[in-house]
């Protein structure tokens, strides 16, 4: 939190890595990238702040696989 007790952008990635994980469990990715002998690499992110997010505020993320 910052001084106005807005969520800091410092904490937004870590939420979202967080997530990502969650979702990997969930959905077996990390168990199958495991299996093959490989990992998973985030090839970028992007963070739009569009509105603030206030002390004891509730959000929810939501993930997809994006795949080429």
């Amino acid at each position: 939190m910052d001084h106005l007790w807005h969520m800091n952008n410092a904490k937004y990635p870590r939420a979202f890595e967080y997530a990502r994980a969650v979702f990997g469990l969930k959905s077996e990715l990390l168990i199958t990238a495991r299996q093959l002998g490989t990992t998973m690499v985030m090839t970028s992110q992007t963070i739009r702040y569009r509105k603030p997010l206030t002390i004891f505020q509730w959000y929810r993320i939501t993930t997809k696989d994006v795949t080429c």
